[in-house]
C-alpha cells in the first residue's frame, strides 16, 4: 500500500540554488544586450529558478501583481505572503501591459526587497519567467522599481550570474535592436534583463532538470522508514540530499 511521505528542507537543502550564477555562454545579468530591441533590456525578469534578468520591455511575458494584504485572507487566486498578496498570472503580456494590469487590479507588479521574498516567489512560481516591477526604461543601467524605489535603496539584488565573468543584466539587443530594458524572475536562477516586447517563449527558456525539483516533493514513495533523495542537477553541477519522513 501507498504511503504519504513530506520532504524535510534542511538549511544546506532551502537555499542549495544559489541567487548568483553564471551562464557558461553569454553575459551575466543585467547586460543591457540590444540584439531584439535597440534601446536595450531595461525591465526585469523574475526566472522560475529565483534568478533576475534584464529583458526588452517590449517582450510579452507572464507577470506577478503584487498588493498590499487587508487580512490573511487573499482574493481567489492571490497567495498570500508576509501581509502580501500575490498574483502569478497565466496570461502573457508585455512589461507594460502587465504593469498596467496589475494597477487595475489595485496592485502593481511584483517588488522585491528581501531574500525571504525572492524565495517565496522561486518557489511560488509556475512558469520559467515573470515580469517584476523592475525596468531601466528611463536611464540605460539606472533600475527603477515600479513605486519609483531605485534598485540601489532596496539593499537586494539577485541579478543572474554567468559562468565567464559577464552578468545580467546585459542589454542584449540580439532580438531587440532596442536591448533589454525589463526585468524577469525566473524560478531558479536569479533576474535577467530581457526586451520588454517578450512574449516568454524562445530560446531564452532553457530545458532544465531543475524545474523537476518542485514535482519531486509531491511523490508518493513506498517506504516504511525515513530516507533520503538525491538531487542533481548537471546543469549547474550541483547535488543534494533532501530528507523524506512519513507525514
Amino acid at each position: 500500500m501507498s504511503t504519504s511521505w513530506c520532504i524535510v528542507f534542511t538549511p544546506s537543502t532551502l537555499f542549495v540554488h544559489r541567487f548568483w550564477l553564471k551562464r557558461s555562454d553569454w553575459q551575466d545579468e543585467p547586460d543591457n544586450w540590444k540584439g531584439e530591441d535597440p534601446s536595450g533590456e531595461n525591465c526585469a525578469l523574475y526566472t522560475k529558478q529565483g534568478d533576475w534578468l534584464d529583458h526588452s520591455c517590449k517582450k510579452l511575458h507572464t507577470f506577478v501583481c503584487e498588493t498590499v494584504a487587508t487580512s490573511r485572507v487573499c482574493p481567489d487566486g492571490w497567495a498570500h505572503n508576509s501581509g502580501k498578496c500575490y498574483l502569478f498570472s497565466s496570461t502573457r503580456k508585455t512589461w507594460n501591459q502587465s504593469r498596467d494590469h496589475c494597477i487595475t487590479l489595485g496592485g502593481h507588479l511584483a517588488i522585491v526587497t528581501s531574500q525571504e521574498e525572492q524565495y517565496f516567489l522561486s518557489q511560488s512560481a509556475i512558469e520559467y519567467l515573470y515580469w517584476m516591477g523592475l525596468s531601466d526604461l528611463e536611464t540605460e543601467g539606472q533600475w527603477i522599481w515600479v513605486d519609483s524605489t531605485p534598485l540601489n535603496e532596496t539593499g537586494v539584488v539577485f541579478w543572474k550570474k554567468g559562468s565567464d565573468g559577464q552578468d545580467e543584466p546585459d542589454n542584449w539587443e540580439g532580438e531587440d535592436p532596442s536591448g533589454e530594458n525589463c526585468a524577469v524572475f525566473t524560478k531558479f536562477k536569479g533576474w535577467q534583463d530581457n526586451s520588454c516586447k517578450r512574449d516568454g517563449t524562445g530560446p531564452l527558456i532553457p530545458h532544465s532538470s531543475s524545474i523537476k525539483f518542485k514535482y519531486m516533493a509531491r511523490l508518493t514513495y513506498e517506504a516504511s522508514v525515513p530516507h533520503y533523495v538525491t538531487l542533481k542537477h548537471t546543469g549547474d553541477a550541483w547535488e543534494d540530499r533532501i530528507l523524506v519522513v512519513q507525514c
